[in-house]
């Protein structure tokens, strides 16, 4: 009886450790591909934009800011910032919206965005 006993309470014990390591695991913390990477949308003459020549989403850890950004790609002004995650491989929610992305491509209120090999302190007007 006493052996049993002994089974139950580590097989609980061993259970609760478990959960309680795996609970600890955010998979949202880091999503390493996308962290510090800068999506860039060109505007086109048919968009009618006159104060910026595109738009820039730069990805941090947790949050998404998104730029104006001039014709030599250099940030104008932060428009907003959000909240993402990866609800799976095709689809990320950016503050409480789902857009389709792939590896190169990201469609973000309605604009393509494509990823660029840019970093966010080379858009950043020096003066």
């Amino acid at each position: 009886m006493k052996g049993v006993l002994c089974r139950y309470i580590g097989l609980v014990c061993c259970t609760l450790l478990l959960v309680a390591i795996t609970s600890c695991n955010d998979e949202h913390d880091d999503i390493p591909y996308l962290n510090d990477s800068v999506w860039i949308h060109q505007f086109s003459p048919e968009d009618n934009i006159v104060d910026a020549a595109g738009a820039a989403l730069c990805f941090g850890k947790k949050q998404v800011e998104y730029f104006a950004i001039d014709s030599n790609g250099k940030v104008l002004r932060l428009l907003d910032s959000f909240d993402y995650h990866l609800k799976n491989d095709q689809i990320i929610v950016i503050g409480k919206k789902e857009y389709m992305i792939t590896d190169h491509t990201l469609m973000f209120s309605n604009k393509m965005f494509y990823r660029t090999d840019k970093r966010f302190d080379e858009m950043v007007l020096r003066k």
